[in-house]
């Protein structure tokens, strides 16, 4: 393993532990001082070291940068590696070469002994951690209520959550006089504003939180076996009685209406659910999981609990307290280490040439053994670099890889759809899939497969070195077809940079990814409920009202191509995202794809809505008139159309807010097959039916309205709004037209 790749997996482990997600890694409380003390003196003595030669392995990779560039001016002048002085030359600065590559090495396995050192500290860290968890959170199984070091005016019930005020502090009576009790009103909006020790929202305890608090008589305050802190009355702040206070007595609690005192709670530091998580009832979290979230809220909120037991209050310090001085000890010298190895972070902008200058790719061409070498070099650079890559974007790729399990379930064809139904969902599916899985293990599979067939080659030259026809063996391998080193490189790092393109996209646009995948499944079972549910209610709608099967089916063939069509303009809406466009956010916080989808969502909706309970009451109102049918499908149209005509107004607004007229020229010809439906569905029905009636000139100008070119208005949103009302309008005029003509029949 190259050096900078041990570097860096101690830099990742430093990282992981900068972030203050301690639960998961603990210290025991008896070896951390001899840990942080050895360890402290430790990281001055190497830091003192490093400092020496940091500057040494610098200089030295430098020269030898200069020297390899001097030797490829050599060898590419016209005189060649053939001419004396040259090659004396050269075989000057190799020597030099190798005497300062023995150097470098020299120096790199001073850094290793460093890295050994962090390794058994790193090692010894973990060890003692797993222990030092278990027996808090048995500590705090067996305690319910915890004061704190660090806030010694609260304590805190653990069954609830709730802070209460430590009443050795808090003047729970009036005034000055320990016993002159509180008369209600008096100073009640000054309480509401207490603020102990930094927290607010404190009010006095409802009768379920006084029970709850008092009933097991466990509350550090209770003396006299029943009464608190030598006090009998308490106030509470509402009551299923008409009293407003409780009496505290050897048998149980009592309600009566005199003064009392006050014993404020608040609720600055749990949670709703808390409570709940934590019951002992409760059957969705093991004990482990319900004692956890206890340390969660003492950790999430910064408070350092006193325990029964010494020794495991020094514990919690020393883990949630002390810990972090280790780790940022452990950060300063994670800095040092980085800056004698520095590695550029991969990304999908990187230039695969850095990577192959390294190499003398040109003699590299010319022999085989070098061939075989250096490819198995390049992928295990490429591999180390990918690794060090996952190590530093390890979240972003496991949330990548949790939606990717989304995608990984094979398309099953559906009997309910048809064949081109069936293709587009499939389709969908596949291109989600192909642009929304992440697949690094594919990546590390591709390179490690071609070094494998780099091993193979190798494999085969010894094999053949141990025979007794090794020449001729060698000299059919030597004269096999092969790809260049080059292409090699380049190859290689074109698998990278896709992955890492979808990274960076994901890294970037996040809670659009997330949506979309979202809105991929809420599409995709959306449109087989339709073809399912909502087709089965308009059948029994239909029969409810004795109306033939030929008929209703020939609704839903009307509806089903409507669909269709709302159906197919899904994807290109993703696919304009995954360019980095219409991502911007509207008003209501979603990117300006989400907002469209979702307009065409509720488009769609409609469309549902009419169907099921409008198209019905169109057919019976025209069965009987003469041409029924015919008035009956331009009424339909018609009525459809204003559920496009409101489509395309809401469009409008979202077009116009768009700053790039790319964009919104896009969003205009993406909505065109929308806007067209019910022309397209009005000529052809007409062709169909050969309607001769209709006047050639009414035909002609409805045939027209395709023609609209509304792209000249996309800079001028006022008249866009006009031409889409003048359009609207002379829509309906039409309809209006034919629907004369068709009676006069």
């Amino acid at each position: 393993m190259s050096i900078y790749k041990n570097v860096l997996k101690e830099s990742s482990f430093l990282s992981s532990n900068a972030k203050i997600d301690f639960p998961e890694t603990q210290i025991k409380d008896k070896n951390i001082q001899e840990i942080e003390s050895s360890f402290s003196s430790k990281i001055d003595t190497d830091l003192d070291i490093k400092g020496l030669f940091n500057s040494d392995i610098q200089s030295l990779l430098t020269e030898k940068q200069n020297l390899l560039i001097k030797i490829k001016e050599i060898e590419e002048t016209f005189e060649g590696i053939d001419s004396e002085n040259n090659a004396k030359r050269i075989s000057e600065l190799n020597g030099k070469q190798a005497k300062l590559n023995g150097e470098l090495v020299h120096l790199k396995s001073k850094i290793d002994s460093i890295e050994e050192e962090l390794n058994k500290v790193r090692f010894e860290i973990r060890n003692l951690s797993s222990r030092g968890i278990e027996r808090i959170l048995e500590a705090i199984k067996k305690q319910r209520w915890y004061f704190f070091k660090n806030r010694p005016k609260v304590l805190m019930d653990r069954d609830t959550g709730l802070l209460w005020a430590n009443l050795d502090y808090f003047s729970f009576f009036k005034g000055d006089n320990p016993d002159q009790k509180y008369v209600w009103n008096e100073g009640i909006n000054s309480f509401h504003k207490l603020v102990i020790d930094g927290y607010k929202n404190w009010d006095l305890p409802t009768e379920l939180q006084f029970s709850k608090m008092y009933n097991d008589k466990s509350f550090p305050f209770i003396t006299d076996r029943y009464l608190i802190k030598g006090r009998q009355f308490w106030r509470l702040k509402n009551s299923s009685t008409s009293s407003p206070s409780v009496g505290l007595f050897s048998d149980g609690i009592k309600f009566n209406s005199w003064d009392s005192y006050w014993l404020p709670c608040s609720t600055s530091i749990t949670y709703e659910d808390y409570e709940k998580n934590i019951s002992p009832s409760n059957k969705v979290y093991s004990e482990q999981e319900r004692l956890r979230f206890t340390l969660e809220l003492f950790v999430k909120n910064g408070l350092q609990p006193i325990f029964k037991e010494d020794d495991i209050t020094k514990l919690y310090h020393q883990i949630y307290f002390e810990k972090p001085a280790l780790i940022h000890k452990l950060n300063k010298l994670e800095t040092h280490l980085n800056s004698l190895q520095q590695v550029e972070l991969l990304s999908s902008s990187f230039d695969y040439q850095s990577i192959l200058l390294k190499y003398e790719w040109k003699a590299i061409e010319g022999s085989i053994i070098k061939y075989y070498e250096s490819v198995k070099s390049v992928m295990d650079e490429f591999m180390e670099k990918l690794e060090y890559y996952e190590e530093v974007k390890e979240d972003i790729i496991r949330d990548f890889h949790v939606i990717g399990l989304k995608l990984t379930k094979k398309y099953e064809h559906n009997p309910n759809l048809t064949e081109e139904e069936n293709h587009l969902l499939k389709a969908r599916q596949s291109f989600f899939k192909k642009n929304f899985e992440l697949g690094m293990n594919h990546v590390n599979a591709k390179l490690l497969s071609m070094k494998s067939q780099a091993e193979k080659m190798e494999k085969r030259i010894e094999i053949i070195n141990d025979g007794d026809n090794a020449l001729q063996q060698l000299s059919k391998i030597e004269n096999e077809e092969r790809a260049s080193f080059s292409f090699i490189v380049e190859n290689a790092a074109k698998i990278i940079k896709d992955a890492l393109v979808k990274i960076e996209f994901f890294e970037a646009n996040r809670p659009f990814v997330i949506s979309a995948v979202f809105l991929w499944e809420k599409w995709t079972e959306d449109y087989q409920i339709f073809k399912t549910t909502l087709k089965d209610q308009l059948k029994h709608k239909a029969e409810d009202d004795g109306i033939e099967s030929e008929v209703y089916r020939a609704w839903y063939e009307d509806w089903q191509k409507k669909r269709m069509k709302i159906e197919e303009r899904f994807l290109p809406l993703i696919q304009r995202g995954l360019k980095d466009s219409l991502l911007e956010f509207t008003d209501d916080g979603t990117t300006v794809i989400e907002r469209v989808l979702q307009l065409l969502k509720e488009y769609k909706d409609e469309i549902n809505k009419f169907y099921l309970e409008e198209r019905k009451s169109i057919y019976i109102e025209n069965a009987l008139n003469i041409g029924g049918d015919l008035q009956e499908k331009l009424v339909t149209e018609s009525k459809l159309y204003k559920l496009t005509a409101h489509f395309q107004r809401e469009l409008q607004t979202i077009i116009f807010k768009i700053e790039k007229s790319e964009d919104r020229l896009f969003l205009l010809r993406w909505a065109v097959v929308l806007i067209d439906l019910q022309i397209d569905e009005v000529l052809s029905f007409i062709q169909n039916q050969e309607l001769t009636n209709i006047s050639l000139e009414v035909l002609n100008e409805f045939a027209d309205l395709k023609q609209k070119n509304f792209d000249i208005y996309i800079s001028d949103s006022q008249a866009f709004t006009e031409e889409l009302q003048r359009r609207e309008k002379e829509y309906n005029s039409l309809i209006f037209r034919m629907r004369k003509d068709l009676m006069k029949r």
